[in-house]
């Protein structure tokens, strides 16, 4: 089944997505799609301190681009995404952070240039000295070579809500 950009499939997403992988357009976990309400699964993830976590996502219509993953107590206090340079469209380039600090836990994930050929997995470890209660890990995908959508610019968003104990 083909699926619009990404859909997240672990952690769990924090809201159903449809089959497109809707909703994921708007900032800071698609929650102001317009047409695409937000329902809630209410599922959380739990991990511990210091673990390695799996990252699961699923990109159904290609764009060349790269994922970040952030972590912050709640979806307000997720990092804005990060300033676009144009190119020969609006979303050309942007910076990877190499050295991601809190609440950046990665950046420049899944680099391509070429359509995956499945689900992709990637591991990411968490802070040693870290610990929340129902926090939100935001999952984006960065578009190159594309315009502008509405309203979440040259990104794709999707959330999890996580402890981490």
């Amino acid at each position: 089944m083909a699926r619009a950009h990404f859909t997240l499939l672990e952690p769990a997403c924090y809201s159903e997505q449809d089959n497109l992988g809707n909703p994921q357009k708007s900032a800071p976990c698609g929650q102001a799609d317009p047409g695409s309400p937000v329902e809630p699964t209410g599922k959380v993830t739990t991990y511990v301190q210091g673990q390695m976590i799996t990252l699961t996502i699923e990109e159904g219509i290609f764009h060349p681009g790269h994922y970040r993953v952030s972590i912050a107590p709640d979806q307000e206090s997720l990092p804005p995404d990060p300033e676009v340079t144009p190119g020969s469209t609006p979303c050309g380039s942007t910076e990877i952070e190499a050295d991601p600090q809190l609440p950046l836990l990665a950046d420049g994930l899944l680099a391509h240039t070429a359509a995956f050929s499945g689900q992709q997995t990637v591991e990411i470890k968490l802070p040693d000295d870290l610990t929340c209660t129902n926090c939100t890990l935001q999952v984006s995908e960065f578009m190159s070579n594309h315009g502008i959508n509405n309203p979440g610019g040259c990104f794709y968003h999707h959330c999890a809500i996580v402890t981490i104990a």
